[in-house]
């Protein structure tokens, strides 16, 4: 099973396994301490991959799709191995996840399908540094953080539009429904019955 969920991006590269220079003494030493180092960080990728596997064999058994996403959060946070600090690239923020999974809990506005749509995000190799191929010597340029970077501030600026409270001025609101509604009974009759 491949999944683009988690950030296993310390996977060997195969220009690392031809770098001892002959037979001197140094070069069979740099070859030596390489040959145990890729052998670590092939078992530390293993052991991101069944991770990986296991937590989306768990969200696929989730009853909702709230429930799926609770579970990737939880697991996505749990991984402490490999000496990787997270598993999901910079670009996502897992904090903003985690409000948005506590207001589907209590918000039934939020659609399944904003849910699943969050839960693609999360799942999806775009939004997370990924690289699930062992075999592949290409590493992930940077040229598109760019564009990430721009949709991140573009969604803080949108959250706080939404989320952030704003300053009503609840008396100047009163006054000018007063006026608009007061320049007949009906009108005013209308406003008694809205309030």
């Amino acid at each position: 099973m491949h999944s683009k969920l988690l950030n296993c991006s310390f996977i060997i590269y195969p220009h690392f396994k031809n770098m001892s220079n002959g037979g001197s003494a140094s070069g069979q030493t740099f070859q030596h301490i390489t040959t145990i180092k890729l052998h670590e960080l092939e078992k530390q990728r293993e052991t991101c991959v069944k991770h990986v596997e296991s937590t989306l064999l768990q969200a696929q058994a989730a009853e909702n799709p709230v429930s799926h996403l609770e579970i990737l959060l939880n697991r996505i946070t749990a991984w402490s191995g490999s000496g990787l600090a997270s598993l999901t690239s910079p670009d996502i923020r897992l904090n903003d996840y985690k409000a948005w999974h506590h207001q589907a809990l209590n918000d039934p506005s939020i659609s399944s399908s904003q849910v699943l749509q969050w839960i693609s995000t999360l799942e999806s190799g775009d939004s997370l540094a990924v690289v699930d191929d062992a075999s592949s010597d290409e590493v992930p340029s940077g040229s598109s953080s760019v564009p990430r970077s721009e949709r991140i501030e573009q969604q803080d600026r949108i959250q706080s539009l939404i989320f952030e409270p704003k300053h009503v001025d609840i008396p100047a609101i009163e006054t000018y429904l007063t006026s608009l509604f007061s320049s007949t009974p009906g009108a005013t009759a209308a406003l008694d019955v809205l309030r």
